[in-house]
């Protein structure tokens, strides 16, 4: 089996975006670093894999330490490239003479939706969530009206930013403390937390009048971070992965730098049924999507979903840790076959 993997902070996804400087993203490479070289030595053990670098990371690096790079036997072949042109030319070459192509790429700006573009002639390889699903889930406004459509209310409460600009001064301050986020965002990125009014006054003051309908406001909850990743095949089944919490630079709302597999049973057991609730009005989708949610310190009835995340996330690096399966072999099983058992937590 050959693999096409293509990550886009270190696959030259940067020359298609922005200024194009690798310096924009110094903060996310490492990251995608670690990222795409777990999911490529996870690959190796079952496939030969193409991997696109950009000729300007670190290359190699202590983050691909674990690959075999041109080895003998099974092994991963790197791919150089310097400039938009021979990123999409290259890309859709591979993607001719794959088997399974796997892209990982934030749902920012569109680069997930555009790299899945430059691949829909060949989306029958594609082991992920399709380019409408991410449209859907990745949109932090369009995504809690869409489940309140469908009747599933366990999102936080929250408005645009522009109706909450409309509201009394007496009711904005029951709202806090209050989460800020962008509707365009992944992860943490743009993310703000308010504890009072005065603080959130501070901020808005700096958003100029033409940004203001990007951004929505939700109620904070306090409660447990966890994340529930699932790996979904195309008879609309799906396999639900151990919860793990999610650990950041701060608190209560920070950077994620890691993952914690040590979840209380009654913790891990209220994340999986809600997540699974949130499947049930979800549109069909294919491979690893992460769920984020918050279970609540006020009891289950407060414990709400936080966003989900069309693409693999870096909760990956802890779960390939503690799952006995190889994650990239169930997802490539989840395009084949049917036999992918649902519900399994």
């Amino acid at each position: 089996m050959k693999v096409l993997l293509f990550e886009w902070f270190t696959g030259g996804g940067l020359y298609t975006a922005g200024s194009g400087d690798l310096h924009d993203a110094s903060d996310l490479l490492p990251m995608g670093a670690k990222m795409v070289s777990a999911v490529a030595a996870d690959f190796e053990k079952c496939a030969d894999v193409d991997l696109l670098i950009d000729e300007r990371v670190d290359w190699p690096s202590r983050h691909f330490a674990e690959l075999h790079i041109n080895g003998a036997d099974r092994n991963t072949r790197v791919h150089a490239i310097s400039s938009p042109a021979q990123l999409k030319d290259k890309i859709t070459t591979l993607a001719q003479a794959a088997d399974v192509i796997l892209v990982i790429a934030p749902e920012t700006d569109g680069c997930l939706i555009s790299a899945l573009g430059w691949l829909q002639d060949h989306q029958a390889k594609i082991i992920q969530p399709e380019v409408d699903f991410v449209a859907l889930v990745s949109d932090k406004n369009r995504l809690p009206e869409y489940l309140s459509e469908k009747e599933f209310s366990q999102m936080p409460h929250g408005i645009g930013l522009a109706q909450f600009d409309t509201l009394p001064a007496a009711d904005q301050a029951n709202w806090f403390p209050m989460v800020v986020k962008p509707f365009d965002g992944a992860g943490s990125d743009g993310l703000q937390y308010f504890p009072t009014i005065e603080d959130y006054s501070l901020w808005r003051s700096s958003i100029p009048a033409d940004q203001v309908a990007g951004w929505r406001v939700e109620r904070y909850i306090a409660g447990t971070p966890v994340s529930v990743s699932v790996i979904f095949n195309r008879e609309s089944e799906h396999t639900l992965l151990p919860p793990t919490i999610q650990i950041f630079d701060r608190q209560p709302i920070g950077e994620w730098v890691d993952a914690d597999s040590n979840v209380e049973a009654a913790i891990a057991s209220r994340a999986t049924r809600l997540v699974k609730a949130a499947i049930e009005k979800l549109p069909p989708t294919l491979g690893y999507v992460g769920f984020d949610t918050v279970i609540a310190d006020d009891g289950d009835s407060q414990d709400v979903l936080i966003e989900i995340n069309p693409r693999i996330t870096m909760s990956y690096l802890k779960l390939r840790e503690i799952c006995e399966a190889n994650l990239t072999k169930l997802m490539v099983a989840g395009r084949n076959h049917p036999s992918l058992h649902s519900n399994n937590t």
